[in-house]
C-alpha cells in the first residue's frame, strides 16, 4: 500500500522566506545583506527586530497578500504533481493562518491566500489543513521544515521527513535537501 503524504507548505513547496525578506526590505530599508537565511526560529532577533515588531510586520506581510507572492521551491510543483499522478494520497498541512496573536483579517487573509497560491501555482488539488497540530493530519510521511512539527509527528511512530533548511540543522531524523530526492524517497529510494 501506498503511503498517504502529508506535506508543510512554507519552506517547503513556498519560499516565504524570500518573499517576507523582500517585504521587509521593502517597507523598512533594512538592507537585505542583513537579512540573512536564519539558523534559528528567532527570525527576527537574527534581523535585529524586537520580538514584538517581528510578530506586527509579520501580521502586516500577511495582510499584505505576501503569501501569494511566495516563489515556489525548485521543483516542489512537479514533485507533487507526479506523486499525485502515480495515485499517493496527499494533503497540505500548514500553520498559516493559525497564530493565536493574528487578528480575523490576517486570518482569513493568510487562508484565502494560501488557497489562491496552491491554485494558480498548478498544484495538484488535494486536502488543505491549516493546523499548529499536524499530527491531527492523517497521512504516513510528514514532509515539513519545522523541527517541532517533525518530532510531534515522529512521536506518533509515523515517518518524519525533514525539507532542509538553515533553521533546522538541528534535526536529527531523516532529511532531503530537494525535492528530487523526497521522490526517490518516496518511491523507493535512500535518502541522504
Amino acid at each position: 500500500m501506498k503511503p498517504k503524504l502529508t506535506i508543510d507548505c512554507d519552506g517547503v513547496i513556498a519560499d516565504w522566506l524570500a518573499s517576507f525578506r523582500g517585504y521587509i526590505h521593502g517597507c523598512t530599508g533594512i538592507p537585505m545583506t542583513k537579512l540573512t537565511s536564519p539558523d534559528s526560529w528567532l527570525f527576527g532577533q537574527q534581523w535585529g527586530l524586537s520580538d514584538r515588531e517581528f510578530a506586527q510586520w509579520f501580521e502586516k506581510f500577511e495582510e499584505s497578500g505576501g503569501y501569494t507572492r511566495c516563489p515556489q521551491i525548485k521543483d516542489a510543483r512537479q514533485t507533487i504533481q507526479r506523486l499525485h499522478a502515480l495515485d499517493y494520497e496527499i494533503a497540505f498541512a500548514t500553520a498559516r493562518g493559525t497564530s493565536k496573536q493574528m487578528n480575523g483579517c490576517s486570518q482569513t487573509q493568510a487562508r484565502i491566500d494560501t488557497v489562491l497560491w496552491l491554485r494558480d501555482g498548478g498544484f495538484p488539488l488535494a486536502p488543505l489543513h491549516f493546523t499548529n497540530k499536524k499530527t491531527d493530519v492523517m497521512g504516513d510521511i510528514l514532509l515539513d521544515d519545522a523541527t517541532h512539527h517533525l518530532e510531534a509527528w515522529r512521536a506518533t511512530g509515523r515517518r518524519a521527513v525533514c525539507f532542509s533548511q538553515t533553521w533546522n540543522q538541528d534535526w536529527d531524523g531523516e532529511r532531503v535537501y530537494s525535492h528530487n530526492e523526497f521522490l526517490s524517497l518516496v518511491l523507493g529510494g535512500v535518502s541522504a
